[in-house]
């Protein structure tokens, strides 16, 4: 099935007060591991000193139950502390925000982006509380203007995280290295498996499958004839005989050695639902195409996009087919042990920096994770596969002070996760006005937005 494999490890943010050549040579050591993760978090404009959000209900991921009349505690970009608020004495410098009413999650982790516009989609993204992302297609180097943008305030944006540059150029679909089988990149050491990756490893016929990817005649054929439709008749042949022969004992083994292995999944099944039910989309009227440009609005369109335009009715059939079996094997895997990441895979056709993986999450829900299972796949899981899970993932004393207040509980209906009221990015707080006004930054088709508040 489609499948995508990366490798990063990562580079702390930190805000040393070393000498230059010291922090030179801690930065080049760095520097040797395969991915990099860039710290945009910067320094923090008008940002107060310690200050404290009374009575919330507090919601840490990996438990269904919530804590009701909380307080957190805020000094520069760290939790001091949180407590009941019925213990809570306040000094006479503190500064308050009432906090009733409103429920607070970890900041988000989108684990699997692309840029359109970066600084444009980065605002996009704090505005709908994601505050890390991981990078899948640039080389690392290019994000360090935006690093220093954010340690000059002239940009707002969230933790990033940077793939190095690719080695490999035999991809197969669509960029697994074509030999490879799952069994053998999880055995290998690989960290985290992208796009339809749950559906691996389940087939009987997959040698054979694995086999024909390495056959790129209908691809040459198709070049050389211009008859591009050769392309998804050959794709639709392919994962429909693996279909054809999909049997769950099998699958489970593959859960069972990612499992085993500690080898994540990132399904990204809002871009499986956006390429299997494009024609669907293209004629509704999401009022979040307003942050998408005129020229990609119309390749969006299913008859001018090259991921759309020569598809057949046999494609059609068969990717409708393929999702619906993702969506139960995902929540199969992740009964299994198998820990699931959040992921968008933006730039692909609606899809929306932010917005989209809040769709992310209800999607896991609709294939049968609990709302909490959900958040943790874009709080607490992506912290443990970048090593980060001691200062994030969690809104505890001593981690890092992002956070998301919501209007409703998102423990009742994961789709409140949408309703904001307030972001704390690096202890800065950043109230509904200040959303907006990022979201209305961001427009780029001179449409009017309504807020996002509930």
């Amino acid at each position: 099935m489609k499948t995508r494999t990366t490798k990063e490890s990562t580079v702390s943010d930190r805000r040393s007060t070393l000498p230059l050549m010291s922090r030179i040579r801690a930065v080049s050591r760095s520097l040797f591991t395969l991915g990099m993760l860039v710290g945009l978090t910067g320094a923090v404009l008008g940002q107060s000193t310690e200050y404290a959000i009374t009575h919330i209900t507090l919601i840490n991921p990996g438990s269904d139950k919530s804590e009701p009349d909380q307080t957190i505690v805020i000094s520069g970009d760290t939790i001091k502390g949180v407590v009941s608020s019925t213990r809570f004495t306040p000094s006479s410098s503190i500064r308050l925000i009432d906090g009733r009413g409103k429920f607070v999650i970890p900041g988000l982790w989108d684990m699997h982006v692309h840029f359109r516009d970066p600084r444009r989609d980065l605002e996009m993204d704090i505005a709908n509380g994601v505050l890390g992302i991981r990078d899948m297609g640039d080389v690392a180097q290019d994000r360090f203007s935006l690093r220093n943008a954010m340690a000059q305030g002239q940009q707002a944006g969230p933790k990033i995280v940077a793939c190095g540059p690719m080695k490999l150029r035999n991809f197969g679909s669509p960029s697994l290295p074509s030999a490879i089988s799952v069994h053998e990149a999880s055995n290998a050491g690989q960290r985290s498996l992208e796009h339809g990756i749950a559906l691996a490893g389940g087939s009987t016929v997959e040698a054979a499958y694995i086999e024909r990817r390495l056959d790129q005649s209908a691809f040459q054929e198709a070049m050389r004839t211009k008859n591009f439709s050769l392309i998804p008749a050959k794709i639709a042949h392919d994962e429909t005989l693996m279909l054809d022969h999909f049997i769950q004992p099998l699958v489970d083994k593959t859960y069972s050695l990612l499992a085993t292995n500690g080898t994540f999944i990132t399904p990204t099944l809002v871009t499986q639902r956006a390429l299997t039910f494009v024609d669907d989309l293209n004629k509704e009227n999401d009022p979040r195409m307003q942050y998408v440009s005129a020229e990609e609005l119309n390749w969006w369109k299913p008859e001018n996009g090259m991921l759309t335009k020569y598809r057949t009715r046999e494609y059609i059939a068969m990717r409708k087919r393929e999702y619906d079996l993702l969506l139960k094997e995902v929540h199969r895997a992740q009964t299994m042990g198998v820990r699931l990441l959040a992921g968008t895979d933006i730039t692909i056709p609606f899809t929306y920096p932010g917005f989209s993986l809040h769709d992310e999450l209800a999607l896991f829900v609709k294939a049968g994770l609990t709302p909490s299972q959900a958040l943790e796949t874009a709080a607490t899981n992506p912290a443990l596969l970048l090593g980060l899970s001691t200062k994030w993932g969690r809104v505890s004393s001593g981690y890092v002070a992002n956070f998301v207040l919501l209007n409703a509980d998102p423990l009742l209906d994961i789709g409140n996760t949408k309703k904001i009221h307030g972001v704390v990015r690096n202890g800065e707080f950043l109230d509904r006005t200040r959303l907006d006004q990022m979201l209305h930054d961001a427009q780029v088709t001179g449409q009017s937005r309504t807020s996002t508040s509930r």
